[in-house]
């Protein structure tokens, strides 16, 4: 299982391929949707807006990688395997870019 914690209010945004309601991800916190913008991978995304938001997202092979948006408004996430904290990834950059390899397992 991997799990993306938020840090600060504006941790980051998810870019989301799942099925609205497909309890595949499972969301803790406050999250707000992008839709229909075609620049996102599945033309949506979930955005951290509260302190502590929380991603958990499983995975089953040997690799996983997290996609997302950085942008000025974008903070830092902590990111946990199998509720082990792994590392700290921030998510700022100062012209918005989606498609972005947040993090990934690299096995």
């Amino acid at each position: 299982m991997l799990r993306i914690k938020h840090l600060d209010r504006h941790g980051g945004s998810v870019e989301d391929r799942s099925v609205i309601g497909d309890p595949v991800v499972y969301y803790s916190g406050t999250w707000t949707t992008t839709r229909n913008d075609d620049r996102l991978i599945g033309s949506s995304a979930v955005t951290a807006t509260s302190n502590g938001a929380c991603a958990e997202i499983p995975f089953y092979r040997g690799r996983a990688q997290l996609l997302g948006v950085r942008f000025n408004t974008h903070g830092k996430a902590a990111i946990y395997i199998d509720g082990v904290y792994h590392s700290t990834v921030d998510n700022y950059r100062a012209s918005w870019k989606a498609q972005e390899i947040i993090f990934d397992t690299g096995t």
